[in-house]
């Protein structure tokens, strides 16, 4: 992660622009939230959205298309709902046992991470730089790692599982910071 957020400061140090700016807050928060989610899971979480809102507030500034971010949105929460709805006895059993009141959080929490999706889709598909497929890609990791924690706190977790998340996660977070180097390299051949 450190490396992730050097290469992030070194393209926000060259170019200060909302894509560098963007990705460097977002990857600081998140080794922040990293730190947090030893301690406290909600409080992480809740770091962790916030970082979200970095990213996403920088793919909404790229122009995306808004039909196509709808289109992706309607798609990725059909993929959610499914998922949740394979796993609804695990995921009542988990309501159950722990507070229903992580319904919400759950919902929201989902949610972001859909717009997040569908913000860096739209984006890559209307816009092919490097860069944004580079974005793209980096924030598919870093769902699909949410989306393994999820399922190592359903179901009983194990060593393998937190490895798998935790590597889709920091690949991620480093092809997000690539997408800033990217983004300073390629401002200099225009």
């Amino acid at each position: 992660m450190l490396i992730s957020i050097a290469i992030a400061a070194y393209s926000f140090y060259k170019l200060h622009n909302i894509y560098t700016t963007n990705i460097l807050i977002a990857l600081i928060i998140c080794i922040i939230a990293d730190v947090v989610i030893f301690f406290n899971f909600i409080g992480g979480t809740i770091i962790f959205a916030l970082g979200h809102i970095f990213y996403i507030y920088l793919l909404f500034k790229l122009n995306v298309s808004i039909k196509l971010f709808f289109l992706f949105f309607l798609l990725f929460t059909f993929v959610i709902f499914i998922i949740v709805y394979r796993n609804k006895k695990a995921l009542i059993k988990l309501l159950k046992t722990n507070n229903i009141i992580l319904a919400l959080p759950f919902i929201l929490y989902s949610l972001m991470l859909i717009t997040l999706l569908s913000f860096s889709y739209s984006v890559a598909f209307v816009n092919t730089s490097v860069e944004n497929v580079l974005l793209c890609l980096g924030i598919n990791f870093f769902v699909i790692s949410d989306i393994t924690l999820v399922f190592n706190i359903i179901y009983p977790t194990n060593k393998t599982k937190e490895r798998i998340s935790l590597s889709f996660y920091y690949v991620g977070q480093f092809l997000i910071a690539n997408a800033a180097l990217f983004s300073y390299i390629f401002s200099n051949t225009k």
